[in-house]
């Protein structure tokens, strides 16, 4: 059985745009999506309304 295999957070892409498009943002609340900054500035009050939380992907591999 194979499981999903996320990448370091700091290696992470964009979920809408793919594996080209670095992530800016991550979001989370019963999972976890990550966002460029084109998909979060789109998005953000939607997953906002619908309790998500969205933070910066951090860095240098810092917890945020």
């Amino acid at each position: 059985m194979q499981g999903v295999r996320r990448l370091p957070e700091t290696d992470q892409t964009c979920d809408r745009c793919g594996p080209a498009v670095r992530a800016v943002y991550g979001a989370r609340r019963d999972g976890e999506l990550y966002l460029c900054r084109s998909c979060a500035n789109r998005f953000w009050s939607a997953l906002c309304a619908q309790g998500w939380t969205i933070h910066p992907v951090t860095s240098g591999g810092e917890e945020s």
